[in-house]
């Protein structure tokens, strides 16, 4: 890209391809990648959003264990 004056505006290099462009052309990511608009930029998985639910596996009635009877 040719260098050119544009008000309010500077230059900046993306940080996945090297690129220079201009800061109007370039997005911050959620991984504070400042990256160009259309090539390089990715969305966040949204398998990064999944949490674990919590598995209760206790049983409903618990006694100890009782001693044999029919033991000799």
């Amino acid at each position: 890209m040719k260098p050119y004056f544009k008000p309010g505006d500077w230059n900046v290099i993306c940080d996945r391809c090297g690129r220079r462009r201009k800061a109007s052309q370039c997005v911050m990511e959620w991984d504070n990648l400042f990256v160009c608009q259309t090539p390089c930029f990715e969305t966040r998985h949204p398998q990064d959003f999944v949490t674990g639910k919590i598995d209760h596996q206790n049983v409903p009635i618990n006694r100890k264990e009782q001693p044999y009877k029919f033991v000799s």
